[in-house]
């Protein structure tokens, strides 16, 4: 990504062991790398850097596998496992950051007071061209940029590169067999990568004026390049090159732990998160069983109230309402694989009515094994340095849906609202647009509504539009009855408002389900709902009040077919497997876009069926 940008490899420290191999080692050193023993190390990268080049740097060290980065007194910290405990994370691209804001400092100093035979020879031993291009790049300020990188899902059943090594070798060390099986899965098996880039750390921040007249005067007096400044940080006893040690160090472990908070905090949250951090802050609540309805609500409820934090980066999981609303209903594929690596882990045991938590939840494990024997615990340490998430979860297990109703129903409306927006976005590719530019539906017109009046009557009406239309075709309706003291929600239809690609896709089903979800909405305020379709909507209206555990008191019914009288509708079935056939034969995809004419295209579709495909 950074030679796309820039046309520059990036440099990359990595162990010497990796450079060993003469074809190996060559390769990597072509790519950027560069080995941690190599000579006056921090100059060669520090000068790359002035040169423009990019470089990579690892704080943690390694891989970090139990996730685990703060400490028991809160402090930044990970585990060594040539130490065998915890220690702080390293300085090394703050102490190269900070080596270059202090050389340009001096170089900006120098140039201002006219001695550029110095600079001269600097440039010279940096490689640049002249000295011009030296004091140009040292105008630049020098920035780090924290990167964090969150894979999921992670899994932890066997794969064929761990069956294959098993079945040649009887005898596989934890660590490999454990790396096998996480990195083998997420090499083999489908695996988000979110890459989230923080805001870049501005290192000249962190040596103030006062320091940087010391270190010119001090620089200038001991005649020092680019590899003393950075050599004066770590050695010497004279007095004034300790005292500019001490402040560098200082500077650096600022410049760190300020880097780390921003890498942690770039976690790209998923709903495996979620449930881990609930499920051990019910352990920590001193519970060993949850019921599946309880558990699975205070799930829902942890994500309503992490979206208020609109700074955090969320995975697909917690943007698109299709995706952890269906946790209600335990039909959430992400979360239905996060609890069968539990059952494979044998952390959680299913009763049927609820979750039993496993003593192993709390045990300690080996650092080359946790990944696979307790992904709740790696999981749950990814985002403890993200103070909002346990927030979130310790206010949801505390949520009372029956006193808390009117929140609970302004959550279900506001999953109304991402998921019109979720769904209009998905369509806005370039491949769509030749048929979007032919509708004029504008996105107050096609988002739902909810109308609460001041004092209500305490009753709840829901107005569903027709096929190829909008909630906005009943506003008028709507506004009325909001004046009356109703409370009054427009129900968007799935696939309507958004593309006629998106439309394509829907079934009668998906429409039934956004009316329920509407209904959901509307007993936070009532238990006397009311149900108002047009056409379409009317049916669906009519088929929800035939169902028994709908709580309608009543349904109004406008347009509404009861029969189709077209002989012609005999053949719809027909042509429908024809279509389906055609498919699977055949890239064409049925019936090409037709042009509807309607007599209110601000709020109805212009075109309908579907083309052949979507970038024809």
């Amino acid at each position: 990504m950074i030679y796309q940008e820039t046309g520059l490899y990036s440099r990359s420290i990595a162990s010497n062991e990796l450079f060993s191999d003469h074809f190996w080692g060559g390769y990597l050193r072509k790519l950027g790398g560069i080995a941690n023993d190599t000579n006056s190390l921090m100059c060669h990268v520090s000068r790359d850097i002035l040169l423009g080049y990019k470089l990579i740097a690892f704080p943690e060290g390694g891989i970090v596998k139990d996730r685990r980065s703060i400490d028991k007194k809160g402090r930044y910290a990970v585990y060594s496992r040539s130490q065998h405990q915890r220690r702080k994370l390293h300085t090394g691209a703050a102490v190269i950051g900070l080596g270059v804001a202090i050389f340009k400092s001096v170089v900006r100093s120098l140039n201002e007071s006219g001695e550029h035979r110095t600079l001269s020879l600097w440039a010279k031993e940096l490689g640049f061209e002249n000295m011009g291009l030296m004091v140009e790049a040292c105008q630049k300020p020098t920035c780090l940029v924290p990167c964090n990188i969150t894979l999921y899902p992670p899994r932890v059943k066997t794969n064929i590169l761990k069956d294959t090594a098993t079945f040649f070798f009887q005898h596989i060390r934890k660590r490999f067999n454990e790396e096998l099986v996480i990195e083998g899965n997420l090499l083999l098996k489908k695996t988000d990568m979110d890459i989230q880039l923080g805001p870049a750390i501005t290192v000249e921040d962190y040596w103030t004026k006062l320091e940087s007249s010391i270190a010119t005067a001090f620089i200038k007096k001991s005649n020092l390049s680019l590899s003393d400044i950075l050599n004066s940080a770590h050695h010497d006893s004279d007095w004034n090159k300790q005292l500019f040690r001490l402040s560098y160090q200082r500077n650096t472990r600022k410049i760190r732990d300020a880097f780390m908070h921003q890498i942690y905090s770039q976690v790209t949250i998923n709903i495996a998160h979620i449930a881990s951090t609930v499920i051990m802050q019910l352990i920590t609540d001193k519970k060993t069983v949850c019921s599946k309805r309880h558990f699975h609500m205070t799930l829902y409820i942890s994500i309503k109230l992490l979206q208020k934090s609109a700074h955090l980066h969320f995975h697909t999981s917690l943007k698109n309402p299709c995706i952890y609303r269906a946790a209600l209903t335990m039909k959430s594929t992400e979360l239905n694989q996060f609890l069968r690596n539990a059952y494979h882990a044998k952390l959680l045991i299913d009763d049927g009515e609820n979750y039993i938590f496993s003593e192993k939840i709390c045990a300690k494990n080996n650092f080359d094994t946790i990944r696979i024997r307790n992904p709740i615990a790696v999981y749950s340490n990814e985002v403890k340095p993200i103070h909002q998430v346990q927030e979130a979860v310790q206010e949801a297990v505390l949520f009372n849906n029956d006193v808390q109703c009117l929140e609970l129903a302004e959550f279900f409306f506001d999953d109304e609202i991402r998921e019109f927006r979720w769904d209009r976005s998905v369509y806005l590719n370039q491949q769509f647009e030749r048929i979007n530019q032919q509708q004029y539906i504008g996105e107050e017109a096609a988002k739902p509504y909810l109308l609460i009046p001041k004092v209500s009557n305490g009753q709840s009406i829901i107005l569903t539009h027709g096929l190829l239309s909008t909630p906005y075709e009943m506003k008028g309706l709507a506004t009325k009855l909001h004046v009356l003291a109703y409370t009054v929600i427009g129900c968007r239809l799935k696939g309507h408002g958004t593309s006629p690609w998106d439309l394509h896709q829907k079934r009668w089903q998906d429409w039934q389900q956004s009316l329920k979800q509407s209904i959901n909405v509307a007993l936070g305020y009532s238990s006397n709902i009311h149900l108002v379709g047009f056409s379409t909507g009317g049916l669906l209206s009519l088929i929800m009040a035939g169902n028994q555990k709908a709580p309608i008191k009543s349904v109004v019914s406008c347009g509404t077919p009861l029969e189709i009288k077209n002989p012609k509708i005999l053949f719809a079935k027909a042509g429908h497997f024809s279509n389906i056939a055609i498919r699977k034969i055949t890239r064409f995809h049925g019936l090409p876009f037709k042009k509807n004419t309607p007599e209110h295209p601000h709020i109805n579709i212009s075109t309908f069926l579907c083309q052949r495909s979507p970038s024809s």
